[in-house]
């Protein structure tokens, strides 16, 4: 079972509107707010003050409370996304029916530029995120790295997805978690880079978090296929594997194309053992892991 918490729904959609010309364009949307019980006019009337989006504190949460007028789980400031069979509820259907209608409200840097950078750095810098290679990071605000992408950091005999991904989101443009929460210092494992996912300081939008354990087969995979469906480019996909470990206990991949709708597969850039490279990832790809999360920077960095 996956549940939707309101304020995190709020938050994560702080700095977008939803349009609601483009959702009544949406064929597909349309009918899958159908069959949940609900319309697109249904959903306008959390456009409060009528200027033809959804948009603000105010109008997110009356957006969340018409879904969650579907949910059964008995909290307002939670509903159930996916029951424990995997299946999407019907106040899941709402939310994830106008997803694709949200826009953002700020100018800065894009996905398809983080996916840009991605692939620039495979071809400049990609054997030095390979397990052995010796790490060259463009960022500035890591301890020592006085000529960013010249001096060698060292890391080697280390997996170093966490240090591509955010690599990647300098150089686009977006701000990096680090530890120290200040953009400057170590970047944190992909494990913990979920937890810079909260709050209004957070380095990313949550759009989603599945965990695997105790489902079975079907749910599993119908979970995992939701993640893919609604990967962007410039998404991060990570993982935590089976078992304690939290130092390698999880996996960072960058989105650079999704093809689901067409081969089931979407593109990934990470760090592998011999260098960073772009992998066609499918739903076995996830399969055997203990939790799946689909985040979405959000912090754009200061110039410079």
């Amino acid at each position: 079972m996956t549940k939707i918490n309101r304020q995190s729904y709020v938050d994560a959609h702080a700095n977008q509107s939803l349009s609601l010309d483009k959702l009544r364009k949406d064929e597909g949307a349309k009918q899958q707010l159908a069959a949940a019980g609900s319309s697109v006019d249904k959903v306008a009337k959390a456009d409060l003050n009528g200027d033809g989006k959804v948009s603000g504190r105010g109008e997110l949460e009356a957006l969340f409370r018409h879904a969650d007028n579907f949910d059964r789980d008995g909290s307002a400031r939670s509903l159930i996304d996916l029951d424990a069979s995997g299946k999407r509820t019907a106040a899941g259907s709402v939310l994830a029916a106008v997803e694709a209608s949200f826009q953002s409200t700020t100018k800065g840097p894009t996905g398809e530029e983080i996916a840009e950078a991605a692939l620039e750095r495979i071809d400049r810098l990609g054997q030095s995120y390979g397990v052995e290679g010796s790490w060259k990071s463009c960022n500035p605000g890591i301890p020592g790295n006085s000529r960013p992408d010249d001096r060698s950091l060292g890391a080697k005999g280390r997996w170093k997805c966490n240090l591509f991904a955010m690599d990647v989101l300098y150089q686009a443009g977006f701000q990096p978690a680090t530890y120290s929460g200040d953009g400057k210092g170590w970047y944190p494992v992909a494990v913990d880079l979920p937890k810079y996912a909260k709050g209004a300081k957070r380095f990313f939008d949550n759009l989603g978090e599945v965990k695997l354990e105790g489902l079975d087969y079907d749910a599993k995979k119908a979970a995992i296929e939701d993640i893919m469906r609604r990967a962007e480019p410039g998404d991060l996909i990570i993982v935590n594997h089976q078992g304690p470990d939290v130092a390698d206990g999880g996996h960072c991949r960058v989105v650079t194309e999704n093809n689901f709708e067409t081969d089931g597969t979407v593109d990934c850039a990470q760090a592998s053992h011999d260098a960073a490279k772009v992998k066609q990832e499918s739903v076995s790809s996830f399969m055997g892991e203990e939790i799946v999360y689909l985040l979405r920077p959000c912090r754009t960095r200061a110039a410079g």
